[in-house]
C-alpha cells in the first residue's frame, strides 16, 4: 500500500521526482504523496472538483484528471466548471 485514508481519490499522476499527485475529490484538494515513505502533503485545497450528484440519482463518477508536465506544472480538470487549471507546485 502506498497511501490510505484518501478522500475519493480519482486522478493520479507522477511528478519528476517519482512522487504521486492525487486529486481527492471529496476533500476538493490535490495531494502529493511520496510512495517510498507514504508522506503526504496538500498542494492546493478548495478546488472546483468533486461534482455532487443530484438527489435521488446515482453519482456520475466523472473522474478528475491530473497530469504533470516536464517543468513540474500540474494540470487538473474541473468537473464542476468544465475547465482545466494549472498549478505550480513547490519543489
Amino acid at each position: 500500500m502506498v497511501a490510505k485514508d484518501l478522500k475519493l481519490p480519482e486522478g493520479i499522476a507522477r511528478d519528476g521526482q517519482g512522487r504521486l499527485v492525487v486529486a481527492e475529490s471529496a476533500a476538493r484538494q490535490l495531494t502529493r504523496i511520496d510512495p517510498k515513505t507514504g508522506r503526504a502533503e496538500i498542494l492546493a485545497g478548495n478546488l472546483p472538483i468533486g461534482l455532487k450528484g443530484t438527489p435521488g440519482v446515482p453519482p456520475s463518477f466523472i473522474p478528475t484528471g491530473v497530469a504533470v508536465g516536464p517543468s513540474g506544472t500540474i494540470y487538473f480538470a474541473s468537473d464542476i466548471e468544465n475547465a482545466i487549471y494549472t498549478l505550480t507546485a513547490r519543489p
